[in-house]
């Protein structure tokens, strides 16, 4: 039986792969780092004029995207990853339980 569950997801940047995380905003998941920097800060559309200039630096952090669930004791859960944008790594519980890189 298929039960897809939809999760809340919050988004944090860090200085380094393994570093301290510093805030957190909410994320749409799927969706993208800019989307959900404009609603959380109030930037202008990075799709319009040259408003791309107000995303600088964001592509020098770590992004990190968080979110939790409970499984059933008798359950088996299943995480379906879509469209990953060139790197992840998958914990569970602070354990690296997958990881990817490329296209």
């Amino acid at each position: 039986m298929d039960e897809r569950i939809r999760l809340n997801w919050t988004l944090a940047s860090s200085e380094t792969r393994d570093g301290v995380l510093s805030g957190g905003i909410p994320a749409s998941v799927p969706g993208y780092i800019q989307e959900d920097c404009r609603k959380a800060f109030g930037l202008p559309s990075i799709h319009e004029g040259n408003n791309e200039k107000a995303y600088h630096g964001l592509e020098d952090k770590f992004w990190h995207y968080k979110t939790a669930f409970t499984v059933k004791e008798d359950g088996c859960p299943f995480l379906v990853l879509e469209s990953v944008e060139y790197k992840y790594e998958v914990l569970i519980d602070g354990v690296k339980k997958a990881e990817h890189e490329g296209m």
